[in-house]
C-alpha cells in the first residue's frame, strides 16, 4: 500500500504543477500588453500552455495502469494479494506494452483527454484538435 501512495505522488505532482502554471497564466493575461513586463508577459503566454499540456499528459500517461509506470503500480496496490501478484508480473513485459501503444497510436487516448484538459483550463481552445 505504501508504494501505491509513492507512485500516485508523480501524477500528483504533475496535475499540481498544471494546476500552478494555469494560476500564473490566467494572473499573466491581466498585465497590460503596453507595460515593462511586455516581453515576459508574451513569453508566458506562449510557452505556460504548453507546460500546462505537458504535466497533464504526464500525469494521465504516468496513470496508465501499466506496471512499471505509476497507474500500475497503484493498481496493484488497490488489488486482492493474489490479483495484485498478477499484476505486478506483468512488469518485465511493461515497456514492451507501452511501445505498443505507441505504434498502434492507442497512446492517443491519453492525449486527447489532456489536450482536453489543458483547453478548460485555459478557457480556450489554444490546442485545437487535429
Amino acid at each position: 500500500k505504501d508504494m501505491m501512495w509513492v507512485a500516485a505522488a508523480g501524477p500528483g505532482s504533475n496535475l499540481l504543477l498544471a494546476l500552478v502554471f494555469t494560476l500564473v497564466y490566467h494572473v499573466n493575461r491581466l498585465v497590460p500588453p503596453e507595460s515593462l513586463l511586455s516581453n515576459l508577459t508574451f513569453i508566458l503566454q506562449v510557452g505556460l500552455p504548453v507546460v500546462i499540456l505537458i504535466n497533464i499528459f504526464l500525469a494521465f500517461f504516468n496513470l496508465i495502469p501499466v506496471p512499471p509506470l505509476d497507474g500500475g503500480r497503484i493498481l496493484v496496490g488497490l488489488l486482492p494479494r493474489e490479483m495484485a501478484y498478477k499484476v505486478a508480473s506483468i512488469e518485465r513485459y511493461g515497456m514492451l506494452i507501452l511501445l505498443g501503444l505507441l505504434v498502434t497510436g492507442a497512446i492517443g487516448l491519453v492525449f486527447e483527454p489532456a489536450r482536453l484538459l489543458t483547453n478548460q483550463l485555459l478557457m480556450e481552445e489554444y490546442f485545437p484538435a487535429h
